[in-house]
């Protein structure tokens, strides 16, 4: 009994109207707890917000880099281009096709020096 003449100012009994009060004190205190506390981002927040601006900055170079290949593309298609000069050198499409004695001659040649014997024994 003297523990609770201790503390008059405010009621210690179990009534109904006291709990309510506690509760709707309880709810005031929570509510200014809630609004003074800081808001933080949690980590997938961030990490989300951070591979989304990831990916827009890729997929904006991705973007210019197609457009300077198309680009590219375009000057070569219209650009006038130079008359090249035909090769000299002699390639497998340019060569000059040998005639009948010309391929005897050089079969002859070749087995004269070895090199058809090293192929076909």
């Amino acid at each position: 009994m003297t523990e609770k003449k201790e503390y008059l100012w405010r009621p210690n009994d179990t009534s109904a109207k006291t709990n309510l009060r506690y509760n709707l004190e309880m709810g005031h205190w929570m509510d200014s707890w809630k609004e003074n506390v800081p808001n933080t981002t949690s980590f997938g927040e961030f990490f989300g917000f951070f591979g989304l601006l990831l990916s827009f900055i890729i997929n904006i170079i991705h973007f210019i880099v197609l457009i300077l290949i198309e680009l590219v593309k375009w000057v070569m298609k219209v650009w006038p281009k130079k008359k090249v000069k035909p090769s000299t050198i002699p390639t497998f499409k340019n060569r000059k096709r040998l005639t009948g004695p010309e391929m005897r001659e050089l079969i002859t040649e070749s087995r004269k020096s070895g090199i058809i014997e090293e192929m076909f024994p």
